[in-house]
């Protein structure tokens, strides 16, 4: 099933992630309570961002065949430049830090961020209050993730 997402930051005129589509392995019209939802989105996020670690090799400018990359294969196009963009940040795909995400750590770290506060979760526009609400999905129901900020001082 298709969901949409977008992630935000108050205080932050973009979002961190505007609508982005997934592929999840949920079934439509049925029900699931938003621990749920979230522990699947969080295991495939971790998922992926391990994979991506896995991938990378100790030379990540030598080409496919172990070769130094032709000219063209080293600039970045105009279509990667403006994706890159709109994320906010034009990087190469250079990877530093090669530690693998645990998956039981991050469910835990989402729980508590939901608990305390910390995020809000809307299902089509509508705020999830408890992470035992019933969510009915259907295709391409929207998700937004709003971090929020504390401020501290006083008057």
């Amino acid at each position: 099933m298709t969901l949409l997402f977008t992630v935000k930051q108050l205080g932050k005129k973009r979002p961190y992630i505007a609508k982005k589509e997934m592929e999840f392995p949920f079934e439509e019209n049925t029900k699931y309570t938003l621990e749920e939802i979230l522990k699947t989105i969080v295991l495939q996020q971790v998922g992926e961002f391990n994979a991506e670690r896995e991938e990378k090799t100790l030379f990540n400018f030598l080409g496919e065949q172990g070769i130094l990359p032709t000219q063209k294969e080293q600039t970045l196009s105009e279509e990667t430049i403006e994706a890159k963009l709109s994320e906010g940040k034009v990087k190469f795909n250079d990877i530093y830090n090669t530690k693998l995400a645990d998956e039981d750590k991050a469910i835990e770290t989402v729980m508590y961020a939901f608990k305390d506060g910390i995020i809000a979760v809307f299902h089509n526009q509508i705020q999830i209050e408890s992470l035992d609400e019933i969510i009915e999905l259907k295709e391409k129901d929207e998700f937004a993730f709003v971090r929020l900020t504390f401020l501290a001082g006083g008057w």
